[in-house]
């Protein structure tokens, strides 16, 4: 998200109906990224002390992913995305809350996104003759090499309202519902070690039959020590400090009593899709909080 931060603000006015509709899902993204520089992927870190990778390897890996992301971005689309991995099948995977929640967050949230465009875009011509939105697009996609922040995927132009629609909703859904649904469950899953330990402390077994018992296993898992010393970090990434709900903006976002009709409108959508969730919590053999509004941040902050 920093990257498409920096372009938005470097590149739109700052009454740009874009920029005033992605600003307040870059809420401290920057700080936030700062702080992990400094405590998480620092020599000495968290990820270099608790994982099993050096930390070269692990800063490579998450290279890796960011250009793979930034050279196929709308194949990461929540719904394009589950059909590559072919998770989308009903029929096929019955049980995959975080596939039924997040389309129902993701329909939702490109209705309010279309809404919202089509106060200041009346037609695709609007769209293909606001020089502002196209010189931002051109400063995404051009390569670092070259001046640019490398989402070397993004498409030459936006040459219509459904394109531009497409591109803030998946922008708007990565940094709020996306991100809160992996981040503020972390917890949940990893704060019992065993289910997920950063590193194991023992060679890997050459042979079978060499678990004769729990202690057999157990002896693979870190110490008391090294038990809690990953759990702070755990607990401090899992937790969701901001106190501000999805789509609770502030005073100082949007001020176009247009503007502020749909957002309301979608605020009141939003509480329908928390109802809706609760429901089929009831149902699910394990409650599924992820995709709950209320839960959700606006920004991939703490």
């Amino acid at each position: 998200m920093e990257p498409i931060a920096l372009a938005t603000v470097r590149s739109l006015a700052a009454r740009h109906p874009v920029n005033v509709l992605l600003k307040p899902h870059f809420e401290f993204t920057m700080a936030v990224n700062f702080l992990a520089d400094e405590r998480l992927i620092n020599p000495g870190g968290f990820v270099e002390t608790f994982f099993v990778g050096a930390l070269e390897s692990s800063l490579n890996l998450a290279d890796r992913g960011v250009s793979e992301l930034f050279g196929n971005f709308s194949k990461f689309a929540f719904p394009r995305n589950l059909h590559l991995r072919g998770v989308d099948d009903r029929s096929m995977l019955r049980d995959f809350p975080y596939r039924d929640d997040g389309l129902l967050l993701w329909g939702t949230l490109e209705d309010y996104v279309s809404e919202y465009i089509s106060i200041y875009y009346r037609s695709n011509r609007d769209v293909r003759e606001d020089f502002e939105l196209q010189n931002w697009l051109q400063v995404l996609r051009k390569s670092i090499s070259d001046g640019g922040f490398g989402v070397v995927s993004l498409p030459e132009q936006i040459t219509n309202r459904n394109q531009l629609i497409d591109l803030l909703t998946q922008i708007i859904f990565i940094a709020g519902p996306q991100h809160s649904a992996i981040a503020w469950t972390q917890y949940q899953y990893m704060a019992f070690i065993p289910n997920m330990p950063g590193s194991i402390y023992k060679p890997i077994p050459q042979e079978k039959g060499m678990f004769d018992n729990e202690d057999s296993l157990t002896s693979f898992l870190p110490d008391v020590t090294r038990t809690f010393a990953q759990l702070n970090p755990i607990a401090s990434v899992g937790t969701k400090y901001d106190p501000k709900a999805f789509t609770d903006f502030g005073a100082n976002s949007f001020q176009d009593p247009r503007a502020i009709k749909v957002l309301t409108n979608f605020q009141r959508r939003l509480e329908l899709v928390e109802k809706r969730i609760l429901r089929r919590n009831k149902r699910r053999k394990e409650c599924y909080p992820g995709f709950l509004p209320s839960r959700m941040a606006n920004s991939t902050s703490g």
